[in-house]
């Protein structure tokens, strides 16, 4: 199988993945949710909110802590977060035992990256959304990952800081 980037290879190969959102910050990834449900791409999804997401997981459980998950048996979070948030969400990724962790756009900032380097968690990328790495994507994200693709930037290399000119969306 030939991948166009790294983070191609990366949401082709991981399984299962956990999705760390916060619904209380308008940060539930409903796009990208629906989109992993329908391709059977395996994940948990933990929520750093409260709100009642019953109508939009279609049976998918939602997870409050770390602790929900058990041995779940993945080792990277893509993360959905504000940023002002991003640190916690860092903290929840370590306390799930990931090794690995994808921030998606507008989540990052400098302190939770320097949070993932203490605690040993490799940072793959900072501001693209996973979903435009998948191989197969249905509804707003075919769209989007189409967009993407077309314009190249899904083709550009791994953004690993939180500072400006990072290339999130298009």
């Amino acid at each position: 199988m030939v991948h166009k980037s790294s983070l191609h290879a990366v949401m082709a190969e991981t399984t299962p993945v956990l999705l760390i959102g916060d619904s209380d910050s308008d940060r539930f990834p409903k796009t990208s949710f629906a989109c992993y449900q329908n391709i059977g791409k395996a994940f948990h999804y933990l929520d750093m909110g409260r709100r009642d997401l019953s109508a939009h997981a279609k049976g998918q459980p939602i997870l409050y802590g770390a602790e929900e998950l058990g041995d779940w048996g993945g080792d990277l979070a893509l993360v959905w977060v504000h940023p002002l948030t991003a640190v916690k969400a860092v903290e929840l990724c370590h306390e799930a035992g990931c090794k690995r962790i994808w921030f998606s756009f507008g989540s990052a900032n400098a302190s939770a990256l320097e949070r993932a380097a203490d605690l040993g968690i490799q940072v793959l990328e900072v501001g693209r959304c996973p979903a435009l790495f998948l191989e197969t994507r249905t509804g707003p994200c075919r769209i989007h990952g189409w967009v993407a693709d077309v314009v190249g930037l899904t083709d550009l290399e791994p953004q690993l800081h939180a500072g400006p000119k990072r290339r999130e969306l298009i």
